[in-house]
């Protein structure tokens, strides 16, 4: 499984919203809350497509431990959000 960057998702945004997204990388996907929509990630590549897109409900992920906003990132083995300095 290719990792997505701190960089890029820094940087990210969803293409409905242009809110920042959330990286969900258990699911390899990446989360836009407002839009309720969750981005496939393919090959390591973020497909920001709206019609590629799964709907998603908030309880689906506010309270999942896995899902890591741009601020924070997570180790590989570590699945606990671990804050950037």
């Amino acid at each position: 499984m290719l990792e997505l960057s701190s960089d890029l998702l820094k940087i990210i945004v969803c293409p409905v919203t242009k809110k920042s997204l959330k990286y969900d990388r258990q699911a390899q996907e990446l989360i836009s809350e407002e839009a309720g929509l969750a981005y496939p990630i393919k090959d390591g590549i973020p497909i920001l497509l709206a019609d590629k897109a799964r709907k998603i409900s908030k309880q689906n992920f506010i309270y999942n431990d896995r899902v890591v906003t741009n601020e924070n990132v997570t180790t590989e083995k570590d699945t606990k959000v671990k804050e950037i300095a």
